[in-house]
């Protein structure tokens, strides 16, 4: 199979989608397609991945702890069609053989960051299934990104089907920062327009008088601040009368903040990034440059770190999960 045959039947879709804008085809003559293109975008549309290079792929991505593995990132990021079934392999693995996985197993670090770029849908199942694992495991498995970037992947890979966050949601057993990654994540969809704002809006004010949350004062606080970052105006009503009621933390989220962002038509300073996509997996990984992924598990955690589960340094008494972290 000579390259240009085996580039269309492997990895021209991909090269396709970059540099669709540079393609010109002969409206005179509709059986001509041969595209007029510069040479050197030509040349380098149809390299694609031989069956070594995605073997090379598959192992720099699996095991790279201390580094950020730029070569094997671009090589994925240059051809998605080819590189996505293995970015797929290295997170189900992750899922399916967690007691197996090596100590220095990493491919479902990368594989998350990537796949959300691609805003691949058939990674959303398995975010899902991530999500519902026990906050310890969790925790070993993909370590700060639980707070930092767990609802972005579910967000970013999202394939249409809202009843599965909303499993996440409102099952209590699920430990709460996947709860409350779900909860953000319908926010991203909405800030997106990938869902109808008024059917997230409509969702998360029911929520507070929701079962699994009526009579769960933690889950409540979560669902209150969640609502305040993304639009104190709307919620004003559902989050005051659920302060009122002793239901929030006031280490959470006080009367005050809610009403003064309100009478004032403040916006809450939210991270921009925080509610938004993954669209630049390259970037979004530079922090391994200067924290080797060997850090993130709780075992072997920097000193210097505060643990979700460990004293708030403010001193308060409460852990820093129930104190400074939602803050």
């Amino acid at each position: 199979m000579n390259t240009a045959t085996r580039t269309a039947a492997l990895g021209i879709m991909a090269p396709l989608t970059k540099y669709s804008s540079v393609f010109y085809f002969c409206s005179q003559n509709r059986h001509n397609t041969q595209p007029i293109i510069d040479t050197k975008i030509w040349e380098e549309m149809v390299q694609s991945l031989s069956e070594t290079d995605i073997q090379t792929l598959e192992h720099g991505l699996s095991f790279s702890l201390d580094r950020r593995p730029k070569e094997q990132i671009e090589a994925a990021i240059n051809n998605p069609v080819e590189s996505t079934p293995v970015l797929l392999n290295l997170l189900k693995r992750a899922i399916e053989e967690f007691d197996e996985l090596e100590d220095d197993y990493s491919g479902h670090i990368f594989a998350l960051y990537l796949l959300s770029q691609f805003r691949e849908p058939n990674a959303f199942p398995l975010v899902v299934e991530l999500a519902k694992f026990p906050e310890e495991k969790l925790d070993m498995l993909i370590g700060d990104d639980i707070t930092e970037s767990l609802h972005r992947f579910l967000a970013s890979t999202f394939d249409g089907n809202l009843q599965l966050l909303k499993e996440i949601i409102e099952e209590p057993s699920i430990n709460e920062w996947s709860r409350s990654a779900a909860l953000e994540a319908i926010i991203i969809l909405s800030l997106q327009d990938t869902i109808e704002p008024c059917i997230a809006n409509e969702y998360l004010k029911g929520l507070f008088t929701h079962p699994a949350f009526i009579n769960d004062n933690n889950a409540t606080s979560y669902l209150a601040k969640v609502c305040y970052d993304y639009s104190p105006q709307t919620f004003y009503k559902h989050i005051k009368e659920a302060i009122n009621l002793g239901k929030v933390d006031p280490f959470v989220l006080r009367i005050e903040k809610l009403d003064n962002a309100v009478q004032n038509f403040l916006t809450p300073e939210t991270n921009i990034e925080h509610f938004s996509f993954i669209t630049d997996a390259m970037s979004e990984l530079a922090w391994l440059d200067d924290h080797p992924m060997k850090n993130i598990t709780p075992t072997i955690r920097a000193e210097a770190k505060v643990g979700r589960n460990e004293p708030c340094p403010c001193k308060s008494g409460k852990k820093y999960k129930k104190c400074c972290l939602v803050n």
